[in-house]
């Protein structure tokens, strides 16, 4: 189990935006972003995929 407490204030920052994000979203959406989430916690991707998402979102 992850712990909150244990982020930077930025990566703390980017929990929140992500979470506020992931509230508004459509279902179809969320799902995107869960699937994106998986993706990003197997095999160490983690970096290049939140990156990848942050970018992606900060577009949109």
């Amino acid at each position: 189990m992850n712990d909150y407490s244990k982020l930077t204030g930025e990566e703390q920052g980017i929990f929140i935006s992500a979470l506020s994000d992931y509230v508004r979203a459509s279902l179809v959406r969320r799902m995107e972003m869960v699937d994106r989430w998986r993706l990003a916690t197997q095999d160490g991707a983690s970096c290049q995929v939140r990156e990848k998402t942050f970018s992606e979102n900060r577009s949109e």
